[in-house]
């Protein structure tokens, strides 16, 4: 059975493949923005229950695809750009979260003991200073735990 770590661990070296992306984490997802220390794009990856079937075990899985926010100091007119890049973070995130996902499912994870069992869901997200994407999904592993 794969464990909590080992989806955890491959699913962070998929993202970390990706050429426009510069940090991957996991933990809290109210304290991305205030570590000082990240470089982004980031990409956060939160298994937030898991649930136990008679043959196997699904994780639900989020993956928070972030960036900071530029703005300009020159004042704008324009109401759908502003003097911001909002809407280039909000695109670019969605497509890296579109190549992760599309990785994902079509990677051979049955050799890994898991598959996506579920689509996936993009919802924008805002943090503070970070414009992005999260995606939702599930994966299951077979349940091969002994109990006594």
């Amino acid at each position: 059975m794969k464990s909590y770590y080992d989806i955890l661990q491959d699913i962070k070296t998929i993202i970390s493949a990706e050429p426009f992306n510069n940090t991957v984490s996991s933990d809290d997802i109210g304290a991305i923005d205030l570590d000082k220390q990240n470089i982004y794009p980031l990409a956060h990856i939160d298994i937030d229950s898991g649930t136990i079937e008679e043959n196997h075990v699904s994780f639900n899985v989020s993956i928070f695809f972030m960036d900071i926010i530029d703005f300009n100091k020159e004042e704008s007119t324009d109401l759908i750009n502003g003097n911001n890049n909002i809407q280039d973070v909000i695109n670019t995130q969605f497509k890296l979260a579109y190549r992760v996902m599309r990785v994902l499912q079509k990677a051979d994870l049955y050799r890994n003991d898991y598959q996506i069992s579920s689509a996936p869901t993009f919802t924008k997200q805002i943090y503070n200073s970070l414009r992005g994407w999260s995606v939702s999904f599930q994966i299951s592993t077979n349940g091969e735990m002994t109990y006594c």
